[in-house]
């Protein structure tokens, strides 16, 4: 899968204008608020279980501010996972998938994190994960314990401050790909060069921190068509 594809995937769960159809489920929480989308393509075979970030008080109620442990994972995201869980143990078994991905932005990156470490041990074919912007989840021994982050692609975009949160008490799971100020896509940079260059991006957009999360179409997917290589390749 191509990374602008994921990031597309990504955006398409925030539409108020989508239509189930043979090749697209949806699946929608009343009780957290929260979206999980089944996105089939019958050319290639390959399943995309999608979740959609926060956009709503509920979400903050039921599930952002749920952030204490419950056995190495944020109950928030957890509770979530486990709300869809039916729907995509049915969408796992109804598609006659050869490649699976499980994607995410924000809080719907998390989720997508813990759906990756809850299917990887016994899914086949053995997923991926593409997470944009998403909010720790696991305790540092659950990362550590975990074999899904060989398999899993964290793309944080320059000055996003969401991945940055809860870093006392969770972590993350997955390979870091980073998109600094200019856009462009690095898998092995220092946290100095981080740091000057998200401090150069705040001195030409004071708004970033903000900007550079939640306006997806302009960061996440504009960056993410530079990329040329394939996720399985960015993962390899």
């Amino acid at each position: 899968m191509k990374l602008v594809t994921a990031a597309i995937q990504a955006n398409m769960a925030y539409s108020t204008k989508l239509c189930e159809s043979d090749t697209l489920r949806i699946h929608d929480d009343a009780l957290t608020g929260t979206r999980c989308l089944a996105v089939f393509c019958k050319s290639t075979k390959r399943l995309s279980i999608v979740f959609r970030g926060t956009i709503s008080l509920r979400n903050w109620v039921q599930v952002n501010l749920r952030f204490w442990p419950m056995n190495g994972v944020h109950s928030g995201f957890s509770r979530v996972v486990d709300r869809h869980w039916k729907f995509i143990q049915e969408a796992l078994n109804f598609y006659d998938h050869e490649e699976l991905f499980i994607i995410g932005h924000s809080l719907g990156g998390a989720a997508a994190s813990e759906v990756m470490r809850r299917l990887y041990s016994d899914s086949y074919p053995p997923p991926y994960c593409v997470t944009f912007g998403a909010v720790r989840a696991h305790r540092k021994w659950v990362v550590q314990s975990s074999s899904c982050g060989a398999s899993t692609l964290r793309v944080v975009n320059n000055n996003d401050v969401v991945p940055r949160i809860l870093g006392v008490t969770f972590d993350h799971i997955g390979k870091f790909l980073y998109f600094n100020r200019k856009g462009v896509a690095s898998k092995r940079i220092s946290e100095i060069s981080i740091s000057i260059d998200r401090l150069l991006g705040r001195f030409a957009r004071p708004c970033d921190i903000i900007a550079d999360h939640v306006q997806l179409a302009r960061t996440y997917i504009a960056h993410s068509r530079n990329v040329k290589p394939t996720v399985e390749e960015l993962l390899g």
